[in-house]
């Protein structure tokens, strides 16, 4: 080894709370209200039991009305309709109703303010048919984990109205230029303007709010082809932008056949 060598120091890659840190500024991540945190707790306490976790879910009359507004959604295709948080928790599990609510608590607290290259209902819109198709998807990949891909799908860009929001001098052009030139992406973007991407400063906000640690790593790695334990459904729909455009969805198509043998015909009758 030289003498440079042995003076040389590793440089490390910033951690997540460090790029959420360079990202968010003097800005304060809001956090989850405290009857939320204790549906949480109890959902992921093994000896609670399911009455006192719907109980606790019925405290929150909105919360309520929207979790089954979902599990009730064509996107879901329960057999039967569900009518009660009690019913939810029977038949979703304790990971699933977690995740729903998660991601219902986790859209509440972000900006919802048109800015510029951010259109809030354009934005979940995108975000909802990316976790329908997480869905559906999974049922043909990985069926024992639905109800985390569609939450997954749902939250990949969670990050991408906070820095609409925080950076919308530098980030408002920048997605402005994604949306009008197809064939680029907003991670490569990012990363050549911040240094960081949405999909790590995700992962920070889910770090940070105490999020699980599957959906932590999907969101962070929803573009990314490595080892991380994503969902292969969830890395299929993060193809998917906020315009549908036919060049996507034939990607998705293709990667679906060689990937996992799906039929086209298949795969296009879950897009459609």
């Amino acid at each position: 080894m030289s003498v440079f060598g042995l003076f040389k120091k590793k440089v490390e890659s910033p951690s997540p709370q460090q790029l959420l840190e360079q990202a968010l500024g003097e800005f304060e991540l809001p956090s989850f209200p405290a009857a939320v945190m204790q549906t949480l707790k109890l959902l992921r306490d093994g000896n609670s039991q399911t009455s006192c976790i719907a109980k606790s879910v019925e405290a929150n009359p909105a919360l309520v009305v929207k979790v089954l507004q979902i599990v009730n959604s064509a996107s879901f295709g329960m057999p039967r309709r569900i009518e009660s948080i009690n019913h939810a928790v029977c038949l979703l599990g304790r990971s699933g109703l977690e995740s729903l609510v998660v991601a219902l608590v986790v859209k509440s607290r972000l900006p919802n303010q048109q800015l510029l290259g951010f259109s809030p209902s354009r934005f979940w819109q995108a975000s909802a048919r990316r976790a329908a198709l997480a869905r559906a998807l999974a049922s043909l990949i990985h069926p024992q984990n639905q109800s985390e891909a569609f939450v997954a799908g749902l939250l990949q860009d969670m990050a991408v109205p906070l820095l609409a929001s925080l950076h919308s001098d530098r980030y408002g052009p920048l997605l402005e230029h994604w949306h009008h030139n197809h064939g680029t992406c907003l991670s490569n973007l990012e990363q050549s303007e911040f240094g960081w991407d949405h999909g790590s400063i995700g992962e920070a906000m889910a770090n940070k709010w105490g999020l699980p640690t599957q959906l932590s790593a999907a969101i962070a790695g929803h573009h990314v082809d490595d080892d991380q334990p994503v969902p292969p459904s969830v890395r299929l729909v993060s193809l998917i932008r906020e315009e549908q455009e036919t060049p996507a969805v034939e990607e998705l198509v293709e990667r679906c056949r060689d990937q996992f043998g799906l039929p086209a015909d298949k795969v296009v009758a879950k897009i459609e």
